[in-house]
Order: C-alpha cells, then sequence, then structure tokens
C-alpha cells in the first residue's frame, strides 16, 4: 500500500503541528453510544450548523440554530486513532503503482510539452482559462481539468484516462431536464476537484464565478453526471447566506468526507455577521451536513483560497489547522476548526487562488500577491521567498515551482533546499505562471495547469 501523498501530489498539499482536539462547541453530534438532535450555536464565532446526517460519529455537525430541537448531528470524522477524533493515516489506495497506458504522450526527458484538450483557442480568454487539475492517487493516467472561459460554451470538465494523450469532455448539457436543479448532467464553470482514492469513480468538484450550474458537487459516475447535496443548499437557506459561487475546496488528508468550502461572492450585503464577506463551510459527513464559519472579519471580502494545514506523512498537524487566504485582507489560519482565527502574513492571495505546498524538510510554500511566501513553522510566520504574483507554487521532491500569472513569463524553479534563487524557465510558452500543479511521483511527470495555456506536461529523469 502507497500513501495519498506519494502519488499524485496536488499543488494543494497541507499540514499543521500537532493534534488538537475538535471543539466541542462545533460537535453537534453524539458519541458512539448517545445520541443528539439538539441544535447548536458556537458563542465564540458563531457558528452554526445544519443538515441530517448519522448520530453515531464523534464530532458530527449539529442540527439548524434557527430550528427548536434541530436535525440529528452529522456522522462525524474518522474515529480511529487521535484525540482530535480523526485518524493521523494519511488516505491510501491499494494498487497506485501503475504505468502509463498506450496512447499517453511521448514525452522528452527535461522538456515541457502541450498536452491540452484540441479545440481551445490559447491566449483567448473567451475559450481557455484553465483552473484545477487533479490526479486520481490511484491512476496517474486519469486526470482531470476544469475550463473556465468567459464564453461558457466553451467551458466544463475535462478527463483523460491516458495521461493527456485524448481528452473527453464530460457531462451532457442537453441531458439535462431542469438546469437550476440539484443534478445535473454536467458541469459549466469547474474550479476545482477531488477524486476519493477510495473510489476513483467518487469525485467532488466546486463550480463557481459565471454560469447556472454554480455550487459543490459530487459525482458517483467518473464525472458523467453530479449530484448537489441537499444540505449543501439547505445550509444556505436556513443560514440567509448565499453559498453557491464556490471558490475553492480543500480535502481532509486523512478523511474524504471532511471537506472545506470557500465562496467567490458575498454571502450576504446587509448582514451584521458577514458584511460583504464570505467563510467558510465545512463538512464533516460527505456533504450530509454542513457547519458555517463566519469570516475573519467582515473587511476581507471574498473569493478566498482554502487550505488544511495538515500533512500526516511529516507529522505535521492536524485537521483542525486551516489556512484562509483572501485578496484583500491577507492570510489567517485557526489550529482550533475555525472557533478562532489570527492573521498571519498581510500578503494576499492573486485573484484566482492561491495554492500550498510542502517540502520533505517540512517548510511551507504559500502562493501570493505579490509573491510567494513561506513558513518553518506551519503557518504561524511567513516570510518572502518569490517575487511574481503568483496562483501556485509546487514542488516534486526535488524542484519547486511557481510563476506570475500574468505577463510575459512562464514557469520559474527553484531548488526545494533553496526557495529564495529562482531561474525561468526557457522551453514553456510565455503569457503566465501555473494555476495548479500534481506529480505522478510513478511515471516522473509533472502537469501544470495555465489560464491562458491550457495543460503542459514535464517528463522528469528517472
Amino acid at each position: 500500500m502507497v500513501l495519498l501523498g506519494l502519488v499524485g501530489i496536488a499543488c494543494s498539499s497541507s499540514g499543521s503541528e500537532g493534534t488538537t482536539e475538535s471543539p466541542s462547541t462545533s460537535s453537534g453530534g453524539s458519541s458512539a453510544a448517545t445520541d443528539s438532535s439538539s441544535a447548536s450555536l458556537n458563542t465564540s464565532t458563531g457558528n452554526t450548523a445544519t443538515g441530517s446526517g448519522g448520530s453515531n460519529g464523534a464530532g458530527g455537525a449539529p442540527g439548524p440554530t434557527n430550528s427548536a430541537s434541530g436535525g440529528n448531528g452529522g456522522s462525524g470524522p474518522n474515529q480511529n486513532v487521535g484525540t482530535s477524533g480523526v485518524s493521523l493515516t494519511p488516505r491510501s489506495c491499494d494498487d497506485p503503482d501503475k504505468g502509463l497506458p498506450a496512447g499517453a504522450p511521448q514525452l522528452e526527458v527535461g522538456k515541457w510539452v502541450d498536452i491540452s484538450p484540441p479545440g481551445l483557442a490559447k491566449q483567448d480568454p473567451e475559450q481557455m482559462i484553465g483552473q484545477g487539475i487533479t490526479m486520481d492517487p490511484c491512476d496517474p493516467a486519469t486526470l482531470y481539468w476544469g475550463n473556465t472561459p468567459y464564453d461558457t460554451a466553451f467551458g466544463g470538465a475535462f478527463k483523460t484516462t491516458n495521461a493527456g494523450g485524448d481528452w473527453v469532455k464530460l457531462g451532457d448539457p442537453d441531458a439535462d431536464s431542469d438546469p437550476w436543479d440539484n443534478e445535473s448532467t454536467y458541469l459549466l464553470m469547474p474550479l476545482h476537484f477531488e477524486i476519493d482514492p477510495a473510489d476513483q469513480s467518487h469525485v467532488y468538484a466546486g463550480d463557481g464565478v459565471r454560469g447556472n450550474v454554480l455550487g459543490f458537487w459530487e459525482s458517483f459516475d467518473g464525472g458523467n453526471t453530479w449530484t448537489k447535496p441537499e444540505a449543501f443548499t439547505q445550509v444556505g437557506e436556513d443560514n440567509g447566506i448565499f453559498v453557491d459561487d464556490v471558490y475553492d475546496i480543500a480535502v481532509d488528508p486523512t478523511d474524504f468526507d471532511h471537506v472545506l468550502v470557500s465562496f467567490h461572492s458575498a454571502w450576504a450585503w446587509d448582514s451584521e455577521a458577514y458584511g460583504q464577506a464570505s467563510g467558510v463551510l465545512e463538512t464533516r459527513d460527505g456533504g450530509d451536513s454542513w457547519i458555517v464559519h463566519p469570516p475573519p472579519e467582515t473587511s476581507i471580502g471574498s473569493g478566498h483560497a482554502v487550505n488544511f494545514l495538515f500533512n500526516p506523512e511529516l507529522g505535521l498537524g492536524d485537521s483542525g489547522t486551516w489556512l484562509l487566504g483572501t485578496q484583500s485582507g491577507g492570510q489567517w489560519r485557526t489550529s482550533d476548526w475555525g472557533e478562532h482565527w489570527t492573521k498571519v502574513s498581510t500578503v494576499n492571495i492573486e485573484h484566482g487562488g492561491g495554492t500550498t505546498y510542502y517540502t520533505a524538510d517540512g517548510v511551507l510554500y504559500v502562493a501570493g500577491n505579490p509573491g510567494g511566501i513561506r513558513s518553518m513553522d506551519n503557518g504561524v510566520s511567513f516570510e518572502d521567498v518569490h517575487s511574481g504574483s503568483g496562483l501556485c507554487i509546487f514542488g516534486d521532491g526535488e524542484t519547486l515551482y511557481t510563476g506570475a500569472v500574468y505577463g510575459d513569463v512562464g514557469i520559474d524553479t527553484s531548488p526545494e533546499n533553496d526557495g529564495l534563487n529562482w531561474t525561468k524557465s526557457e522551453d514553456i510558452a510565455k503569457d503566465g505562471g501555473p494555476y495548479s500543479m500534481v506529480f505522478d511521483e510513478v511515471n516522473r511527470i509533472v502537469y501544470a495547469s495555465r489560464w491562458f495555456q491550457g495543460v503542459w506536461a514535464l517528463k522528469l529523469p528517472d
């Protein structure tokens, strides 16, 4: 068995610095021996929750605060070990050591190659604004890629099962009888995907910014059809917040049911609690119930990146430590499941998002605006490392990759044991650095999604 993170390492790798106990004020579900259906309010931050999951897991979400008794708490995080209520074992798969299938692109070692889906014009935001790229952790030849151009006819979810040799645009809009309900035969503007290592047909996606298929979606057939959890819609209605315009999603590295979601638009425009900002929604039961975490400050606006600061392979962190990157209010960190937030950097994220990456030595890198930053103490403090305003910092275990999102630039590199001195790549088409990256450690291939240049692949020496 190979641990997730050794194969299919993604640009949003995360971790934190110890094990802390899940706050009791946000666990409305019962313990293993007790049922509870009473409503709950986190008085320190105003966190609320709604949903109807099972009731036999510690740390499940409580029922809605605006009802007399609330619904049953959702099933809590995995209870295998740990005081945090979650397993500290990374998600894993039984047979990840797969080579490339027939039809995979022929790559030359050390040279970036364009493997984008055909029929999309480069450097034309009407047809291409490349977003998240995600690799199946148990089959590195399977990749999902989101395209969100201004002309929605060109947008959608693209999938390859031969490492970019061929691409299929998933779904059929004509088969969707009601484009406004919680069932969909397609995605229009997918920004991010997450694939379940226990079931490669089970996929989460966040769709946002424009179009009529906004929201947090779940597929059980590898992306051909999608369902928006009823509780996701309900938490918005119960709390008077607009939740469909999703910006980022993050999955707990030890529990695929534990997900954080951030938002492109303000939750409300006249709310005393939220101002003209948005916070984080959290589910601990795969979407059956949701916990509302208000923004750290009502002045931070919307369009945030959210990441777990949790890397169990390095012994860093727990499920309750997160980083919220904002476009106008800097970086915010919580180590108590969103109850309290501390501003840890004045560096914002670039418009579009911001990723995190951990080196083998436990150094945390964060993409930002006006440049990338890094932390030696898992996000408690930061220093500047790169002057380009970028969306992604990533690494393959030996080399770091990043790049400014705009301008006549490509992808910059630095040794992972350096991180301060960067070299520009001259063998890749210019016009922007990476939005998202993943690494196939079995076949030694780095993949990069770029806003205006599509999907590129780099073969590393064996």
